[in-house]
């Protein structure tokens, strides 16, 4: 196995283990039972879940994406796991007030 696979996977262990100590059995339950249904319908991931990604499933909390836009303005989005470009779409759009979506479009860009 890759070693930064292998200490990703560590990692994982640790921040999921140490969610225990932070809430309790009925609250893990409860939030595994609202995604299951998301996670059958997207199916298995293709990437690792960054190390921000595994804080915030640790805290149950969602992230904050910062989407840019082309005149340099942006706007804070919340996103979790299992949050598709569809539905990221969506919010953005209500966030901005753009009444009609197909005249909105989101495109993934990496920095590394």
């Amino acid at each position: 196995m890759h070693t930064t696979l292998r200490s990703n996977i560590s990692i994982l262990r640790s921040i999921l283990f140490s969610s225990i100590l932070f809430f309790s059995p009925q609250e893990l339950a409860t939030k595994a039972l609202h995604v299951v249904p998301l996670i059958c319908d997207l199916g298995p991931r293709r990437e690792l879940p960054t190390l921000v990604e595994m804080e915030a499933l640790r805290r149950m909390q969602p992230l904050v994406v910062r989407v840019s836009f082309l005149d340099q303005k942006y706007v804070m989005v919340p996103a979790d796991s299992w949050a598709t470009a569809a539905h990221f779409r969506t919010v953005v759009c209500k966030r901005l007030g753009v009444l009609d979506e197909r005249s909105f479009a989101l495109y993934e860009v990496h920095w590394w």
